[in-house]
């Protein structure tokens, strides 16, 4: 596996690192994106994990041919995978994501949070950074840490504030922050 691909791998690790971070008020929330097997994902998250991983299948492919195999991830979040200390709690995600060489699109649905997700623009970042204004966004770094900040994620709540989507995606022709992608 190429440099590059490691270095995407790991920033989608990162950004689910701190979403979970985020939405459960607690310590970052390393989560390993594996190769996509879906006989290992819960019943219950199946059915949206294909709908993400299809959605974030479609943007690469409409942009052209890949060049590069497309290659699946998946990561299913869960408190018990809080780091430092696993969290007790009800709320519950899925990301997919599709890497086609540099080209990164991320695709997820979280639900049951027990309170809503940080408001970047009424309580930023200390010291502050302006590039932060999602509760989702990626980290660069390993599965047992939060690296630095990368990229912010667009998110969607749904009615109950409580629940909803993220989207986005990395470019191999954009040092800056991408643009949110939309399902």
């Amino acid at each position: 596996m190429n440099q590059g691909i490691r270095s995407l791998l790991t920033v989608l690790l990162g950004m689910i690192s701190c979403f979970l971070a985020i939405a459960l008020a607690t310590a970052p929330t390393p989560i390993q994106a594996e190769p996509l097997n879906l006989a290992t994902v819960p019943s219950s998250l199946a059915s949206y994990l294909q709908s993400n991983l299809e959605a974030a299948e479609l943007i690469v492919t409409s942009e052209g041919s890949p060049k590069n195999p497309v290659q699946r991830y998946a990561a299913i979040l869960l408190g018990d995978q809080v780091v430092p200390t696993p969290a007790s709690t009800m709320a519950t995600g899925v990301a997919g994501a599709v890497l086609s060489g540099n080209r990164l699109v991320v695709r997820g649905d979280f639900g049951m949070l027990s309170s809503q997700l940080r408001d970047f623009a009424a309580d930023p970042t200390v010291p502050p950074n302006p590039s932060v204004t999602s509760a989702v966004h990626i980290h660069r770094g390993e599965s047992n840490q939060n690296g630095p900040f990368q990229y912010a994620l667009t998110v969607t709540l749904g009615g109950d504030r409580l629940s909803g989507r993220m989207a986005g995606g990395v470019h191999p022709n954009s040092r800056a922050a991408p643009s949110p992608l939309r399902r």
